[in-house]
């Protein structure tokens, strides 16, 4: 195995553990019930205007949106966006059917404390899953479509994607609260911090996406 081989072993091994634990801290965010972060509430929203389970939910709307994405640009598809579209929402669905993912069953406190675990869990996951480096999550390639298409600054097409997802997932009934506020506050700076730690590692040669 060359050092090029090696390289995309290693994205792909990272990106598996990365989906691993953003599919194990999110099921703590939604357990929590406080609220989510633009994406999680109009996956929530989504699930109750169908009828379906959260899994279900998250499986349809990622492989819709990479759908979409491959007949528009095809060059943000990758081995990663394969992963996650398939993969994020079967292993949530199955780590929420086996009920082992603590339930504050309405305890405010104890919610808030859940949730602002899973948010600091769920940003180191995240940073993971950038540092991978191995292909975009169907949502983040649609607003990297519009920003290059559009030439608009990619952080206003996300404030208004974001917004956009937090407004019609309301609508059709995902959960905003607290947890939403803690999310937007708390997950770009963890993410951010946790992202520089890591390229320090040096587990990966170069930066460059395969």
């Amino acid at each position: 195995m060359n050092g090029k081989q090696k390289e995309i072993v290693t994205r792909i091994v990272l990106l598996i553990i990365s989906l691993t634990f953003i599919g194990i801290f999110a099921t703590f965010i939604i357990q929590a019930n406080i609220g989510g972060d633009a994406v999680l509430v109009f996956e929530q929203g989504f699930a109750k205007f169908i009828g379906i389970d959260i899994g279900t939910s998250i499986l349809i709307l990622n492989v819709v949106l990479s759908t979409i994405i491959f007949f528009i640009d095809r060059k943000k598809i990758n081995i990663g966006t394969v992963l996650i579209a398939l993969l994020l929402g079967p292993f949530m669905q199955v780590i929420l059917d086996t009920g082992w993912v603590y339930n504050p069953n309405g305890n405010l406190w104890l919610s808030i404390f859940v949730d602002f675990l899973a948010i600091i869990g769920l940003a180191m996951s995240l940073s993971l899953y950038i540092y991978a480096n191995i292909g975009y999550s169907p949502f983040e390639a649609i607003v990297l479509t519009i920003h290059e298409r559009k030439k608009w600054r990619f952080a206003y097409v996300k404030m208004v994607c974001d917004a956009l997802l937090f407004l019609i997932g309301w609508l059709l009934g995902g959960v905003i609260g607290i947890g939403s506020i803690m999310t937007i506050v708390m997950l770009g700076p963890l993410i951010d911090f946790f992202t520089l730690q890591l390229k320090k590692t040096n587990w990966i040669s170069t930066s460059k996406a395969v």
